[in-house]
């Protein structure tokens, strides 16, 4: 088998999984974090299709000359998505210190902020003319979009901590003067 060949059965597979990975990660990302939404099997498949699409376009970047960005990107990525799973599987769990839905939340985003950057990439780089701004705002745009975003679900979620945190102590002090009170939040 040529190289031709092999380059096209490696696009049959990369492309349609890859339009199914940026698919499906968009609508995780737009569901409900719950085991009843189905949020951890569909994080899975998510996990499934990230090590097969990022596998096959390594292997497809190998049949080419000299090393591209995305060779440089794909460990990563890929590693991020592994380590968000992971760190669901603990659940519950400190992991160096850090809750186990920081680690899961900042894998699974940072995975999906490499599949947002790959598919701006392989589709407005196609459209719009390949100048060095342009390169450089589709690689670094969804990172800082994503940091963004990432940064201001952590700040939500230690809020409601905190918010909890003082809404027990209050429950907890009314149950040891005898009295129920009513905690507005």
């Amino acid at each position: 088998m040529d190289v031709h060949t092999f380059r096209l059965l490696l696009d049959i597979v990369h492309v349609p999984l890859g339009i199914a990975l940026f698919t499906l990660g968009t609508a995780i990302t737009m569901r409900p974090k719950t085991v009843l939404s189905g949020h951890p099997r569909l994080g899975t498949v998510y996990l499934g299709l990230l090590t097969v699409v990022l596998t096959t376009g390594m292997v497809t970047g190998a049949t080419h000359p000299g090393v591209s960005p995305f060779e440089i990107a794909t460990p990563p990525t890929l590693a991020s998505g592994w380590l968000g799973w992971w760190a669901a599987r603990r659940g519950g769990r400190r992991v160096f210190g850090r809750s186990w839905r920081d680690w899961h939340v900042r894998g699974m985003a940072g995975s999906f902020i490499g599949v947002v950057t790959a598919t701006l990439f392989q589709t407005v780089g196609r459209v719009v003319p390949q100048t060095a701004m342009v390169v450089v705002a589709l690689f670094t745009l969804p990172t800082i979009v994503g940091s963004v975003i990432i940064a201001r679900l952590d700040r939500q979620r230690r809020q409601r901590r905190a918010t909890a945190a003082v809404i027990g102590r209050g429950v907890a002090l009314s149950q040891q003067r005898g009295t129920v009170q009513a905690v507005k939040t």
